[in-house]
This record gives structure tokens, sequence and C-alpha cells, in this order.
């Protein structure tokens, strides 16, 4: 079963979703502007620092690029290709 919620600290970092997926979590950040090169924010490293998700998906507008941070694979998704899945 999943669910879906977001995560936001006391200090106001935040990630945009997080889908629960049984016992594991998968953070999702969503940029609206165009990506270049990949960039991990703050938050989202906080939130994988914290959980050691083995994912981490940045939705945006024009990157596919993957990249590790620790042992989390960090996928960088155009949006456009979640509508393919």
């Amino acid at each position: 079963m999943s669910s879906l919620h977001y995560w936001r600290t006391q200090h106001q970092a935040e990630v945009d979703f997080v889908v629960k997926l049984g016992s594991g979590l998968l953070p999702v950040e969503v940029k609206s502007g165009r990506m270049d090169a990949p960039k991990i924010e703050r938050s989202l490293r906080h939130f994988i620092d914290a959980y050691r998700p083995e994912e981490a998906w940045v939705v945006n507008r024009s990157l596919t690029e993957n990249i590790q941070l620790n042992n989390t694979t960090v996928r960088f998704l155009p949006w456009y290709a979640l509508m393919k899945q």
C-alpha cells in the first residue's frame, strides 16, 4: 500500500512529496525551472541524511541523469518521462 505526504522540519526545510511505498520512502522534489546540471538542494540532502531512502527523484523540465548521494540514487527526471510510466 502506498500513501502521499510532504516533509517539513521545524527550520522550514521541506520536500515537496514523500511517497510511502510499503516500508520504504521515496522523496520527490519538483523544480519548475530548466536544469542543465544535477543539483541537490539542502532540504533534499537533509531528508536523505535522515531517512536513507534507496531512491530520490528530482522532477524537472529537461534533465535526465542519475547520481549517487551516499547510498541513495538521485534520479533527475523530466516531467514528461513520468507520463510514459
